[in-house]
């Protein structure tokens, strides 16, 4: 998924200048995360607008999307204009941070908070400086991402988000002391040899026993598995 081009049934994105292109991790999330009777979503690190894009997809609600980088922004921009959705979504250039201290003006709460989060702490930077603002955590800290969910998320309202397994798991027990429980977990496996390597979570301030799936992207005869067809084939072009 390299192309500076990528093609979905609904909606294209042009990914020539943002840090992170289009890739599973951000498909699986949103095709796989509730959006229910949701009328206000934010997206948090929109990159190529790829998750504000779906979620236009798949709901009728408002979506505010931010991103820290310009040129992602510039990129996201077309990308919804582009859509059927562009009255709908509307991609805002700031750290999470001021956008927290602004909300924190007009109150204005949301229904379903989505992000495929920055985060590497500790190894190297990547090739250009987009990609590591994209991939490293140094701009948006797992506290101060709580921090701000807890601020903006309405009382009944979710979180989803995805993460590597060793920092998903950290992420369940941080978001707990925050008052977020776990609701909904998707384990992935690339395919059926391989252990666990994502963890797609959903959140509320609910309590109770949290659905746990699991989720194999390819077979070992490498094609795809019918169950991630059967979830992102309103996507795809090829399903």
């Amino acid at each position: 998924m390299g192309n500076n081009w990528f093609n979905f049934k609904q909606f294209g994105i042009r990914q020539e200048y943002s840090g992170m292109k289009v890739g599973t991790d951000s498909i699986v999330l949103g095709a796989w995360v509730n959006t229910q009777n949701v009328r206000k979503i934010l997206d948090i690190g929109s990159g190529t607008g790829i998750l504000a894009l779906m979620m236009g997809q798949r709901s009728k609600a408002i979506i505010d999307a931010v991103e820290i980088n310009k040129n992602a922004c510039l990129e996201a921009s077309n990308n919804i204009k582009s859509s059927p959705w562009e009255e709908r979504i509307r991609i805002i250039e700031s750290s999470f941070k001021d956008f927290c201290q602004a909300k924190r003006i007009t109150k204005s709460q949301y229904d379903l908070i989505i992000s495929n989060p920055p985060y590497y702490s500790d190894s190297m930077p990547a090739r250009t400086s987009e990609r590591t603002l994209a991939r490293h955590n140094s701009t948006l800290k797992t506290s101060e991402l709580l921090k701000g969910v807890e601020m903006l998320l309405k009382p009944d309202g979710r979180l989803g988000l995805i993460l590597p397994y060793t920092e998903g798991t950290k992420f369940i027990g941080e978001a707990k002391k925050a008052g977020l429980l776990l609701e909904r977990l998707l384990q992935v496996k690339s395919n059926p040899n391989k252990p666990v390597h994502r963890l797609v979570m959903e959140f509320s301030r609910l309590a109770g026993k949290p659905e746990e799936l699991e989720l194999t992207i390819r077979s070992e005869e490498n094609g795809y598995t019918n169950e991630y067809v059967n979830l992102t084939k309103d996507f795809y072009l090829n399903f």
